[in-house]
């Protein structure tokens, strides 16, 4: 069990590493642990807290190397069924 959770968050790193070098800056990232190894293998080590999506999780821009990169992180039960549609939806 948990050797099939970390190939799946090296996964998830993977493809957020390649997506970001295509050009994509906007991520939505669920499962605390993914959000870390994603943000790990993004290199992102600081971000900006921005506007609430539900109590507990923002949107946020990377700071540093990955500069304006958006991310939302949301681990645990927080938010409504339809929280990553209402996260696109503040971006309009």
């Amino acid at each position: 069990r948990e050797a099939a959770g970390e190939v799946t968050e090296r996964f998830f790193a993977a493809v957020a590493e390649g997506l970001a070098a295509a050009g994509f800056t906007r991520f939505l990232i669920a499962g605390g642990e993914t959000s870390g190894a994603v943000t790990a293998a993004l290199g992102v080590r600081a971000l900006d807290v921005g506007p609430r999506i539900a109590p507990g999780v923002p949107w946020m821009r990377a700071r540093g190397p990955r500069d304006g990169l958006a991310m939302v992180l949301k681990s645990g039960n927080f938010g409504a069924p339809d929280i990553f549609l209402s996260a696109w939806d503040l971006l309009k």
